[in-house]
């Protein structure tokens, strides 16, 4: 993911990573490997920082690690898109 978004800097194409911050309730998880689903993120955590990385607002925002787990939408309030998340990679 890194050397994408390296690699498309100046394209209009950014590159980042959303993940949930554990195990999630999706199908990619067999139902024998958790019997509580209510006890994982649910897919719905993912819905807030998907719609801010499809906004305007992230243009340019790209090489980002960010875990919907933490997400703070009044964060974006006091804090610029670039500062949002943590760098992906090394």
């Amino acid at each position: 993911m890194v050397i994408w978004a390296r690699d498309l800097v100046g394209t209009g194409v950014t590159v980042n990573a959303l993940a949930p911050s554990g195990p999630a309730n999706t199908r990619m998880i067999p139902k024998s490997e958790v019997g509580d689903r209510s006890t994982v993120f649910q897919p719905e955590v993912m819905m807030a920082p998907i719609v801010w990385l499809m906004s305007a607002r992230t243009d340019g925002v790209s090489g980002r690690r960010i875990i919907a787990k933490g997400w703070d939408a009044d964060r974006l309030q006091r804090e610029t898109s670039e500062k949002i998340g943590t760098p992906a990679g090394w």
